[in-house]
Parts: structure tokens; sequence; C-alpha cells
């Protein structure tokens, strides 16, 4: 049996669809065929809240997540403390990690600073990266300004007295 026919039956029962993999004890193969975040997202509006299926659909959906933005949409759609939900936290926060490796200019760490989970080790990374990569007076104020308060502002200014303290 595989998703159309499934899909079909609870078109012509009104059966909703995560019932009948739930009950054939189905949804893995189900979940097999998801091919696409689009996909997923679609089903996701169609099984029930707290499904199994939907469960296993949004697991999915993590695995197909490639970028940051996409894992965030998963992550805040996720149950609290569903499995789901933490494993597009690490996801987001491997991803993030890995831009911010390869973030080589200031305006580029901050970007990760703002996309990244917020409260999260990678952030904190993020904003200490921004200030660091901060090669003047005058972007080191611009990134104070940016953040009033909070964790980046004191970088930013720690980083403006570094660079008002350094011999050129």
């Amino acid at each position: 049996m595989n998703e159309k026919l499934l899909k079909e039956l609870s078109d012509a029962t009104g059966i909703p669809l995560d019932h009948f993999s739930e009950a054939l004890n189905y949804p893995d193969s189900v979940v097999g065929f998801i091919p696409n975040i689009a996909r997923a997202r679609e089903l996701c509006r169609i099984v029930e809240e707290g499904s199994v299926a939907g469960a296993l659909i949004l697991e999915r959906w993590v695995d197909l997540c490639q970028t940051v933005k996409q894992t965030a949409e998963v992550y805040e759609i996720a149950g609290e403390g569903s499995a789901a939900r933490s494993k597009a936290k690490d996801k987001w926060n491997k991803l993030s990690l890995a831009r911010l490796n390869m973030a080589t200019t200031s305006a580029q760490a901050k970007q990760v600073y703002l996309t990244s989970l917020v409260g999260s080790p990678v952030r904190r990374l993020a904003a200490e990266k921004c200030a660091r990569l901060c090669r003047t007076l005058r972007q080191a104020d611009r990134l104070w300004f940016f953040a009033p308060g909070g964790v980046l502002a004191t970088l930013a200014q720690e980083r403006m007295l570094e660079l008002c303290t350094t011999i050129a």
C-alpha cells in the first residue's frame, strides 16, 4: 500500500489520512514518500494535530531542511517538547554554526546572529565573532547602535575600547 492509495481511501471515506496510517501501523511508509518540504507542509495541514503521523511528517520535514529559514519554520510548528522540535533545534544550531564558521565579515556574522535561535550558544558565538570582526571604530559603533543593551552591545563597546587603545 502506498501514499496515493491511502490518500484515495481518505478522500473517498472522509476519514483523515493519519487515521488510516495509524490503523494500518503504516506511518513510516507514508512519511518515506514525502519528497520535499512543500509536500510535508501540505500533509501537516491535513493530518490531525498531535497524531503519530503528524509527528513523523514533522521529523521528515526537518530532515528535508537545508536552510535556517526552513528549519525555523518547522521549529515554530512543532509542539513544545516534541521530538520534531528538538530535532529542528539541533539542526537550526548546526546550520547556524556552519554559516558562522564561513563568516568572514562582521555583517555576515551579524546575519547569523539575527537568524540563530534566541538563547542558543551559537547566537552568543555569533555575537562574539560579529564584534571581533569589526575592523574600524565606526563598524563597532554601528554595531553598538544596532543592539543597544544586551550581549551584542557589550561586546561592541569592548571592541570599540580595544580599537581605540590599539596602536596601528
